[in-house]
């Protein structure tokens, strides 16, 4: 499962690389804008989630399952990762990696919650 959060991103090549290795793509709230500006239009995550303040509505217009998730008390990686582990539940499959891309490279706060 690849997870794309709201920081800084590796070489569009590399996001190709993983995205292209992933059986689930999963964006956590404005993952989805870090995608599209560097990706652009060819890449769409299977699934968006998060309170979406951040999230462009015109890019999650093109997401298949977009999951509103307004708890404060949860980070977008906490978010992010229940749905990895609902969708091993209903496939009654583990996935044997999650990648996490922009987990750094934001603020500090978010950058300690999602060490936490």
């Amino acid at each position: 499962a690849l997870v794309v959060l709201n920081s800084a991103l590796p070489p569009a090549r590399a996001v190709h690389a993983l995205w292209a290795a992933s059986a689930l793509r999963v964006t956590a709230d404005g993952g989805i804008n870090r995608l599209h500006a560097r990706v652009g239009d060819a890449l769409v995550p299977d699934v968006a989630v998060g309170d979406m303040d951040s999230a462009r509505p015109e890019l999650l217009a093109r997401v298949p399952r977009v999951l509103r998730d307004t708890d404060q008390n949860r980070h977008d990686l906490d978010k992010a990762l229940g749905v990895v582990r609902d969708a091993e539940r209903r496939a009654q499959r583990r996935f044997d990696e999650v990648l996490i891309l922009g987990a750094f490279g934001g603020s500090v706060a978010h950058e300690l919650s999602n060490l936490n």
